[in-house]
């Protein structure tokens, strides 16, 4: 939710690549869900994925 908030307040025009990384983290392939009941209990895939929003916002924040 907060990346998504971060990456609505950027300029398309100069943050073009960061919303687009933004993008890809926030979309949830077939590794994450197969249907809208069934998800991964990976932790390992889910800790990954945390920590390359958490590093994601880090990295916009810098920038701004």
């Amino acid at each position: 939710m907060q990346l998504q908030k971060i990456r609505n307040g950027l300029n398309p025009r100069k943050e073009k690549a960061l919303i687009q990384e933004a993008d890809t983290l926030l979309h949830f392939d077939k590794n994450f869900f197969t249907d809208g009941k069934e998800y991964t209990k990976d932790p390992l895939l889910l800790d990954k994925r945390r920590d390359d929003v958490a590093a994601l916002i880090e990295k916009i924040q810098k920038r701004l």
